[in-house]
């Protein structure tokens, strides 16, 4: 299904390049029709410039056109201009059309699907199709969080135990969208050794510490390894990318906002940058998440 999704978009992103290019070429020649026959030659002797109204067939020098007329001067070399643009564009759609025509996008994943079972278990594809890519990402085996015996019970539709009703209309719109994810996967990330350990949004801390040569004077920067658990790891499958995603559920609190910053700003010193690869979501008690705007997200960042 993913697979025809693709194929699709990309279909009429084609079809969308022959539309603009048609347009192109329309528009270039309903212009050119509406200016002087003939076309400009320009002689440059030194500093100076000449201009010529080349108007016949066979013509190579030209009438001579003064200065004081570049009006006419601009017209002509607009129309040479515009008879250029209609030449390439034609040259363009008849490329675009050809590969049209024999566009299979979907030919790779096809050498793999195809092959009989038997010959399948023996073969490493190049590209998974996506469904079978989908699959195995959301099988990968990982140890969450462990949930304290006074967290309330809250379950998600299709059965599975998060920490908050926010986080159970983002689970449940993820899986209503179709939208492979892992609930508080473990991410390593590499920190600066001088951030406290045990804070709210660092979890827990691995031992090894490392240091890294860095700036003008060589100084040498401490690092080490840090697990932290974000909400959901999300897989946007036509894309084959992996999103982490995060939400704040109590920014009316000045601590916990200031965690929430000090965790967004983590992520980003790790490559994690809102909107490329990252979702941080927010609320507070007089503004509760809206499922609306969860879907509109999951929908332009996870699906496109």
């Amino acid at each position: 299904m993913q697979n025809k999704a693709r194929s699709t978009q990309n279909k009429e992103k084609i079809l969308h390049s022959i539309e603009e290019l048609t347009a192109i070429y329309t528009s270039a020649s309903q212009q050119i029709q509406k200016l002087t026959p003939g076309h400009l030659r320009i002689m440059t002797r030194g500093k100076y410039t000449q201009y010529f109204h080349i108007s016949q067939t066979g013509d190579s020098i030209g009438t001579y056109i003064p200065k004081s007329e570049m009006d006419f001067i601009k017209e002509l070399a607009q129309k040479d201009y515009l008879e250029k643009i209609c030449k390439l564009a034609q040259k363009e759609l008849k490329q675009v059309k050809a590969f049209f025509k024999s566009y299979k996008p979907n030919e790779l994943e096809e050498a793999y699907t195809t092959l009989k079972q038997e010959r399948k278990e023996l073969v490493t594809p190049i590209r998974l199709p996506d469904n079978e890519y989908a699959e195995r990402w959301q099988a990968m085996p990982y140890t969450g969080k462990s949930f304290a015996e006074n967290t309330p019970l809250l379950m998600t539709a299709k059965g599975e135990r998060v920490r908050s009703k926010s986080e159970i209309i983002i689970a449940d719109t993820l899986a209503r969208l179709g939208i492979p994810y892992r609930y508080e996967a473990p991410l390593k990330l590499e920190i600066s050794a001088q951030l406290k350990t045990g804070t709210t949004f660092m979890d827990q801390d691995d031992p090894k510490t490392h240091h890294r040569t860095s700036g003008s004077q060589g100084k040498k920067a401490t690092k080490r390894l840090a697990t932290f658990y974000p909400d959901f790891t999300c897989l946007n499958i036509r894309t084959r990318k992996e999103f982490i995603w995060e939400h704040f559920g109590m920014m009316e609190d000045s601590e916990y906002a200031k965690n929430a910053v000090e965790k967004e700003r983590i992520y980003a010193s790790a490559g994690y940058v809102q909107g490329v690869n990252f979702i941080a979501t927010t609320e507070t008690t007089d503004m509760p998440l809206n499922s609306q705007y969860v879907e509109m997200i999951a929908e332009k960042l996870l699906k496109a």
